[in-house]
């Protein structure tokens, strides 16, 4: 095992994704201090119950995933803009509240994906889905356009599972949902729970484009 601060947020962080934070609270520019005077990662955890920011510690996923801080921006009264990386998955064995902020004892998940030639078919087929998923969204919905979902087919990862890890960042679905992604332990269903979201999702979105193009002359003629 090993003990690792923790930075609850209501967000999941997958391996392999970055993320960006400003940091703010005393507490959590503590942590961070103290995570680069130490080089050391922290653990990003799901926020279960509680908040993000001026109350009490709240209740963490019992599984999260380590981020290595590869940029910090420092700014006025000691608050700092970083970014971090999603490396390693963990499970939470024990908590520590002996300081202000969250901090745990830890055990590392690492994914099992057997390469085959199914993951190799499943990976080539979600590829596309991805494709759609990203020109979909950004047609229906602009104004939330996010970072990850500007990226392009050839911003896309070679490896297979940094692919499905991409790919389950990218979706915007509950705090849940992405959730059980993360806590899934084999490949070969991450690909196929991935899967079945983008196809959810997509007849979502494209039912969503068939009533807003029903709509939009009616709204015009209103206006």
């Amino acid at each position: 095992m090993a003990h690792i601060n923790l930075f609850p947020l209501h967000t999941v962080l997958f391996p392999g994704m970055p993320l960006s934070l400003r940091i703010f609270e005393e507490r959590y520019i503590l942590m961070i201090n103290r995570c680069l005077d130490q080089n050391e990662p922290f653990g990003v955890v799901a926020i279960r119950q509680g908040m993000e920011a001026n109350g009490p510690l709240p209740q963490p996923q019992q599984i999260g995933c380590r981020a290595n801080i590869i940029h910090v921006e420092r700014l006025e009264h000691g608050r700092f803009n970083i970014i971090a990386i999603g490396d390693e998955r963990f499970a939470i064995q024990e908590i520590d509240t002996a300081n202000p902020y969250l901090a745990a004892e830890v055990e590392n998940l690492p994914m099992i994906l057997t390469p085959t030639m199914n993951i190799e078919r499943g990976v080539m087929a979600l590829r596309p889905w991805i494709n759609a998923y990203l020109d979909l969204v950004s047609t229906l919905h602009p104004e939330n356009a996010q970072p990850e979902l500007l990226l392009s087919p050839s911003d896309f990862p070679e490896d297979p599972l940094a692919l499905i890890y991409m790919a389950a960042a990218i979706l915007q679905i509950p705090l849940e949902e992405k959730q059980k992604l993360l806590e899934e332990e084999m490949g070969n269903l991450l690909l196929f729970h991935v899967s079945r979201l983008y196809r959810r999702e997509m007849a979502i979105l494209r039912q969503l484009g068939r009533i807003s193009a029903i709509n939009t002359p009616q709204t015009a003629a209103l206006n």
